[in-house]
């Protein structure tokens, strides 16, 4: 017989006997203290989800329930690489299939409500902070591309008539009637109605998806990277890889150095000043929900307070706009080839799109706007009046952006249109990838629109996922500009022996008498890394890493060979270090010392390691991993 699930049970008057859960429940949430003024964190949600979960304690599905259900099938053996990339696709279609099915049943007004009103998490038992975003970041391409795009039928602006109408009515049960006053402050705003505990279960199983897409993309690239899946039903895990230590070790290395983004997947390395007018204040998902690291210097500036030590679902966080405007300015003309419109009045509309809400909060103090972006991400618009407003802000987005385009409203509407979700879009984002977004959401057929802001930051990263990278050899000198902050010490042209040979030193330094030697390498990273191609995973091991120490190492011989130039000197230099920079962090796939300067870093760095490197006088780089000069 199938357990029913009442909604409130009456409070027991029996003392002697024992309390259910759900009345237990009740009883801690009621005697909470919940404080309106000054919280961000309350809402008319909190009690009936807390309350739902209690009733589905017993029934939320276990992950490996579903893996039971696809590999259950699958003989248990070990897979070679080939078979193992081939049945973990199917998995991923597998898992796809079933996320679409939950998702199609309703609009994507009524999934973006819903999941912004939960706490950002991975689903599954990887809690890193990288796998919570990845992770959200997949929800998020589930949601854009599966959800239906109409009127969002299942959500009703709350007012008192609709009282009866929201989350079934479930304010007006026993137990639940003493809350009212509390939900007065959702007046007007967009609540659920027709929800309830099954409704949240089968978002919990949607996170539980999401979770398994990453899994599997996570299996697909330790595979790519020399480990075996290992298929056994009969385990808890049940997939699993054969990865050795030194494999688990190497990914583990990779894993801690993972640095913040210093260039769009381009490889196009963009570096500003965070205190100047070309640096907007953009929205990114709190990946750590750890109220410790929750710093918000606007929370303050407003009078906000966190309540019951909660922090919001999402940051502010400074990006140098027109630091990354200019650095890829070069590729605006492939850009508009491609896509028909302008980079720079693409950028533009993001850019007016954040300074909307970075007016509203600082010019006037607006504590409803930033209570929104931090527990949302989001804002709706009229589409009609947004464009309206577009005209007047824009010489403030050139201020702030460096563009130099004017406005021009063919042009912005060309831009809007590049943003905006349509059915055609969505159908080319990948799960496994997390992308590509838009940002502009239709959110009814009367004209209203929803702004993602929290997707932002990772649309400008890959906004030129389409554009082939063929010929665009200026990203090269982005990348040597971010390190000559420090003076080369070479020539920056080619050095020039007395023999008439010559090599061109991208960058150099000299740290004691040390001359360290940096061969910049720019390959633009794919959305294959990140679905574990194993093609794309070879091609940055064999033109970054390999490539990349091969001619920097010829370079360091031939100086040892010609210490004196006609146009440089090396004078008392003893040693030279010869090391590769990327934009991004490297997987180095061999422990061999080749590879290493020392047990944790590489030769092969990311431009914050090389800057710390420098910065620390070379310390813990023992003098076998530099060549002497003999002069």
């Amino acid at each position: 017989m199938k357990k029913q699930w009442n909604r409130v049970k009456p409070h027991n008057k029996n003392k002697s006997k024992k309390n259910s859960y759900s009345e237990n429940l009740m009883t801690k949430l009621r005697n909470k203290a919940i404080r309106q003024n000054g919280s961000m964190f309350f809402d008319y949600y909190s009690i009936p989800f807390a309350y739902y979960m209690s009733l589905l304690s017993e029934r939320i599905k276990e992950i490996q329930d579903y893996r039971k259900e696809f590999w259950q099938d699958i003989d248990a053996r070990i897979y070679n690489e080939e078979l193992s990339i081939e049945y973990l696709n199917k998995y991923q279609f597998f898992l796809e299939k079933k996320i679409e099915g939950i998702i199609s049943k309703y609009t994507i007004g009524y999934w973006l409500h819903l999941s912004r009103r939960v706490a950002p998490s991975s689903g599954g038992d990887d809690k890193r902070a990288e796998t919570v975003l990845y992770c959200f970041n997949i929800l998020n391409a589930a949601i854009q591309k599966y959800a239906v795009k109409q009127n969002s039928y299942e959500l009703i602006i709350l007012c008192e008539e609709n009282i009866p109408k929201m989350l079934k009515g479930l304010y007006l049960t026993s137990g639940f009637t003493e809350y009212l006053p509390l939900i007065k402050g959702a007046i007007g705003q967009f609540v659920l109605a027709d929800f309830d505990e099954e409704n949240l279960l089968e978002f919990i199983n949607l996170k539980m998806l999401v979770y398994e897409i990453w899994f599997s993309g996570a299996k697909k690239r330790i595979i790519s990277k020399g480990a075996n899946l290992v298929v056994n039903p009969k385990n808890e895990d049940i997939i699993d890889d054969n990865r050795s230590a030194e494999l688990n070790s190497l990914v583990t290395n990779f894993d801690r150095r993972l640095s913040r983004m210093q260039s769009s997947a381009t490889g196009t390395v963009f570096q500003g000043d965070s205190r100047g007018t070309g640096t907007l204040i953009m929205c990114q998902v709190f990946s750590t929900m750890n109220p410790k690291y929750f710093k918000d210097s606007i929370a303050d500036y407003l009078g906000l307070k966190i309540v019951g030590n909660l922090p919001p679902n999402f940051t502010l966080e400074t990006f140098p706009i027109r630091a990354f405007v200019k650095a890829h300015l070069p590729l605006n003309s492939s850009f508009i080839k491609q896509n028909n419109v302008s980079f720079e009045y693409v950028v533009g509309v993001i850019a007016d799109l954040c300074l909307s809400y970075i007016s509203k909060i600082f010019v006037d103090k607006n504590h409803l706007t930033y209570i929104n972006i931090v527990k949302r991400g989001y804002q709706l618009y009229k589409k009609d009046e947004y464009v309206s407003m577009i005209k007047q802000n824009w010489g403030q987005v050139m201020e702030y952006t460096g563009i130099e385009a004017h406005y021009d409203k063919d042009e912005i509407d060309k831009a809007i249109c590049f943003l905006t979700l349509t059915e055609n879009n969505a159908n080319e984002i990948r799960l496994p990838t997390a992308g590509p977004f838009k940002i502009i959401i239709p959110w009814d057929n009367n004209g209203a629109i929803l702004i993602d802001h929290s997707i932002s930051i990772q649309l400008l990263y890959n906004i030129f996922h389409n554009i082939p990278m063929a010929g665009h050899n200026f990203r090269g000198d982005t990348l040597e500009e971010a390190l000559k902050v420090r003076k080369s010490y070479l020539p920056t042209n080619p050095c020039k022996g007395f023999d008439n040979s010559s090599k061109q030193i991208d960058f150099s330094i000299l740290v004691g008498d040390v001359l360290v030697i940096a061969e910049c390498k720019v390959v633009a990273r794919s959305f294959g890394i990140l679905g574990g191609d194993a093609r794309a995973i070879a091609h940055r091991t064999k033109s970054v890493v390999e490539k990349g120490l091969t001619e920097v190492d010829d370079k360091a011989e031939w100086l040892i060979l010609h210490p004196k130039g006609t146009n440089y000197d090396l004078g008392e230099t003893k040693f030279i270090l010869p090391l590769v920079v990327s934009p991004f962090t490297e997987f180095i796939h061999s422990f061999e010392p080749r590879y290493w300067l020392s047990g944790d870093l590489p030769r092969v760095l990311n431009i914050t390691e090389f800057e710390e490197l420098i910065s620390s006088g070379l310390k813990e780089v023992g003098r076998d991993k530099m060549l002497s000069i003999s002069n």
